[in-house]
Formats: structure tokens, C-alpha cells, sequence
């Protein structure tokens, strides 16, 4: 958990990519962190707060920002995380929505389908 703060917090110009601090690497933790927390409710109450700090410090300004906050949103929804968690996922989908890529859309469109079928509620 320590790394991806680290990663998150701080800047560090050799592994930056598009202003986005290793974001390969970023990604490799957060599908850790699915995988660990997945069904287990004391590790998803661990990995909550390092979620949101990514889901809200990361920049949606480039396709970098973009893969790392899919990944967020893709742990967020997997793991048993809180409703408030879920809904901060949701709305980094519908920012997804409104960028001029097409891609970025259908990812939106194709996540915010797989969360419809556990919670329609937060959708709305």
C-alpha cells in the first residue's frame, strides 16, 4: 500500500509518464488489490482510503490518467467497498463519458453495464 501512496503523492520525473507518476506500475497494484480484496471485506476497508486518494488525485487530462482511473474504478467495483466509494467510481465513468474519445466512451459505457447489473441505484 505503501508504493502506490508513494506513487500517488510523489513526483518523480524518471518514471513520469505524460504527468502521470509510473502508471504501469500503478496499475499492476491496483489489480493486486482486486485480487486480494475480492470477497474479503477487512481488505477492502484497508485498500478504501488508497483508492480514493488515487480515484481523486489522478488527472483525466491524458490517456495515462485515464487507464489509471479505469483500473481504480474497476478494483472499486469489485471489492466490497462503501456506497460512497462506488458512487466516486461512478462518476469518474460519467467524466469518461463526456471526453471527445470514442474509446473512452464505450470503457464508460461498457463499465457502467457491469455495475448496472449489481447496483442500479448508484447508476442513477
Amino acid at each position: 500500500m505503501r508504493v502506490l501512496k508513494g506513487l500517488v503523492s510523489t513526483y518523480s520525473a524518471e518514471f513520469d509518464v505524460s504527468g502521470i507518476s509510473d502508471p504501469f506500475l500503478q496499475i499492476q497494484i491496483l489489480k493486486i488489490f482486486r485480487l486480494m480484496a475480492e470477497g474479503n471485506q477487512n481488505v477492502s476497508d484497508e485498500i478504501s482510503d488508497i483508492l480514493a486518494q488515487v480515484a481523486t488525485n489522478t488527472s483525466t487530462s491524458k490517456n495515462t490518467g485515464n487507464a489509471v482511473l479505469y483500473e481504480c474504478v474497476k478494483t472499486i467495483m469489485s471489492i466490497e467497498s462503501s456506497s460512497t466509494l462506488k458512487t466516486l467510481g461512478i462518476n469518474i465513468l460519467g467524466k469518461f463519458l463526456q471526453l471527445k474519445d470514442n474509446n473512452s466512451k464505450y470503457v464508460s459505457l461498457f463499465m457502467l453495464k457491469r455495475v448496472l447489473n449489481h447496483d442500479m441505484n448508484a447508476v442513477q
